[in-house]
């Protein structure tokens, strides 16, 4: 990441323009927050182009800057019907308060229903987008050549991200946005992060891996994790932040989850589906599995397992996870293999289709239990 090459484009620009998913995670947020106040601050013009709203941010008064998100300044435009008159002299005076744009017409007067005006083009230097994998796609609030007309700033973590930007902070072994952002605005700046900053990264960190649980989680997010608290991050607060919010989609896939539920006959287990559907129409993916299970055990407890049944969307294939006692988790791998995941196990090898892996699951835990 050429995070030195990216400072010196933000310093000279004077106009910012962020673009951000519509479903934004929260992390994604965070980083969004942070970074658009401190540009503020140092008298950049930001504005998000999109769908940002204040219905997505979780706690207005964690997010003051997202509270109100202000769009991108335009030019406005003064229109002269000239197909009959002929202008003479355009000119413009500057007064107290006011600004008077003054025509002269050559030959026939000016007439009221000549003149009309409208919103002109975006003012923007540089573009900065966040957790967008791919620029490309329906954006009817921007021109078409807005993104060949403007540098961009690509922040992403993804490991498919296309590389759009002239200039990619990308990097897939990062867990967060926030952490990528945090080396950003620390070199920007050269100052310390003011506390309720620290408390949001952090919270994007804690969101993004998982509570420190997901593969991308390293040293160096421990690292950047323990510098946001030295420098007043509360960790209560983030926690908090994260507990309280769900993305819309998650929410989706939870519904979607718990509706396509079953127990067992005589084991005391509860059976979920998920399909490849669920996650294209909620805009979630298989990472999520873990989240849903927590949300099926805390909606129907007491059960010895729970399985969780995921159909891959790019293969078609259904993976299988597991929550449940320990030492039923501990049997599972002892006979199929698998990795835990914080703290459920999901089971190597996959099956190609529901029927097949509810099947061997089902035989399996006659078995254990």
């Amino acid at each position: 990441m050429d995070i030195q090459k990216a400072t010196e484009q933000i310093e000279k620009s004077g106009h910012l323009v962020f673009l951000v998913p519509e479903s934004p995670t929260l992390d994604c947020l965070a980083a969004s927050e942070v970074l658009a106040s401190i540009l503020a601050k140092r008298n950049k013009k930001v504005g998000f182009a999109g769908s940002l709203t204040p219905e997505t941010i979780p706690n207005a008064d964690l997010f003051p800057y997202l509270r109100t998100p202000p769009q991108p300044l335009r030019e406005f435009v003064v229109s002269l019907d000239t197909s009959q008159i002929s202008l003479g002299e355009l000119r413009y005076e500057k007064h107290d308060n006011r600004v008077e744009i003054i025509l002269s017409p050559n030959s026939l007067p000016i007439e009221k229903n000549q003149i009309s005006f409208r919103a002109g083009n975006i003012l923007c230097d540089s573009v900065l987008t966040l957790g967008l994998k791919d620029v490309e796609g329906d954006r009817p609030e921007l021109p078409p050549e807005f993104f060949t007309e403007h540098p961009i700033i690509n922040i992403d973590n993804a490991d498919d991200n296309k590389y759009f930007g002239e200039i990619n902070l990308v990097d897939a072994k990062r867990s967060s946005l926030s952490e990528i952002v945090y080396e950003l605005v620390s070199l920007l700046t050269g100052a310390a992060l003011e506390k309720e900053h620290a408390t949001l990264l952090l919270a994007g960190i804690v969101s993004a891996s998982g509570g420190f649980s997901s593969p991308q989680t390293n040293a160096d997010t421990f690292l950047a994790a323990s510098e946001l608290m030295r420098l007043g991050g509360e960790n209560q607060t983030a926690y908090g932040l994260v507990n309280s919010y769900l993305p819309l989609g998650l929410l989706q896939l939870f519904g979607r989850a718990s509706v396509r539920t079953k127990t067992g006959e005589k084991e005391n287990v509860l059976w979920s589906f998920v399909t490849k559907e669920d996650f294209e129409k909620t805009g979630r993916t298989p990472a999520d599995t873990s989240s849903v299970l927590a949300h099926l055990e805390k909606t129907f407890p007491q059960k010895s397992a729970t399985v969780l049944l995921s159909q891959n969307p790019e293969d078609g294939l259904v993976q299988a996870t597991v929550a449940g006692e320990q030492r039923v988790l501990e049997a599972i791998r002892s006979r199929e293999g698998g990795e835990f995941q914080s703290p459920y196990l999901k089971i190597f090898g996959v099956f190609p289709s529901f029927r097949e892996a509810e099947v061997h699951i089902t035989s399996l835990l006659k078995e254990i239990l």
